[in-house]
C-alpha cells in the first residue's frame, strides 16, 4: 500500500509540473510542445474491469487517445497511448470491451511462445493464482 501511494504521489508532483511548465509557455507567447504519455497493464481481471473502466473514461475525456504506432502528435494536445505487456487473455475478455466502447486504440504485445499456456516467465504467486494464459 505504501509502494502505490508513492508513486500516486509522484504522478501528482509530475502533473503539476506539467500543468505549471505548460501555463509558462503559454505565458511567454509559445505553443506547448506536444507529448504522449503510455500507461501499460498487464492483466484486467473481472473485479478490476469497472475500474479500468474508470480510468479509460477519465482518459478519453483528458487526453487524445492515440496508438503505439508512432503517428503524429499535435503540439498543445495531450495524448496517451494503452498497451498492455504479456498478452494475457484477461485482456481480451475485460478490457478491450471498454477500450472499444471509448474508442481508444490499444497494442498488446504477445508473447507467441507462450499461446494458449500459462506464462512460463511469471514468478508471482499473485500473478499465478489468478489463472491468466496468453491469448491464441
Amino acid at each position: 500500500m505504501l509502494k502505490r501511494r508513492i508513486k500516486l504521489l509522484i504522478s501528482i508532483a509530475v502533473r503539476a509540473f506539467d500543468i505549471l511548465n505548460t501555463a509558462a509557455t503559454r505565458l511567454v507567447g509559445r505553443e506547448p510542445q506536444a507529448f504522449c504519455v503510455v500507461l501499460y497493464y498487464h492483466g484486467i481481471s473481472a473485479d478490476e474491469r469497472s475500474a479500468f473502466a474508470r480510468q479509460m473514461r477519465i482518459l478519453a475525456g483528458t487526453v487524445k487517445p492515440t496508438s503505439c504506432a508512432g503517428e503524429n502528435l499535435n503540439n498543445g494536445v495531450r495524448h496517451a497511448a494503452v498497451s498492455f505487456d504479456d498478452g494475457f487473455l484477461s485482456v481480451l475478455e475485460n478490457a478491450l470491451p471498454t477500450l472499444r466502447a471509448e474508442k481508444i486504440p490499444a497494442t498488446i504485445f504477445v508473447p507467441a511462445g507462450y499461446l494458449g499456456q500459462a506464462p512460463g516467465w511469471v514468478k508471482a504467486t499473485e500473478i499465478k493464482s489468478r489463472g491468466e494464459t496468453i491469448m491464441t
